[in-house]
């Protein structure tokens, strides 16, 4: 894939879709990405497909935290708002 800065690349996880966004090149040459998480962001570097494999094994790692805390009712509330 060819990378231009700007890019904006999707990855499907088990959490669901993250978003990358290439900010350009490190001095050292790979391409920088900066990740949404649910959680917060993180700069990954390396090709996309570095960047794809990262975000993969992250949201893996907190698939189960992040899908548990996101079912729960939040506190003080007997059901949910929608309901």
């Amino acid at each position: 894939m060819a990378e231009t800065s700007g890019d904006v690349v999707m990855v499907s996880t088990p959490i669901g879709g993250i978003e990358a966004r290439r900010m350009g090149r490190a001095e050292a040459g790979p391409s920088r990405w900066q990740v949404a998480y649910p959680w917060g962001v993180e700069t990954v570097f390396g090709t996309s497909a570095d960047m794809a494999s990262h975000v993969q094994r992250r949201s893996t790692q907190a698939e189960g935290k992040v899908s548990a805390e996101a079912r729960q009712v939040p506190r003080g509330m007997a059901r949910p708002r929608d309901s």
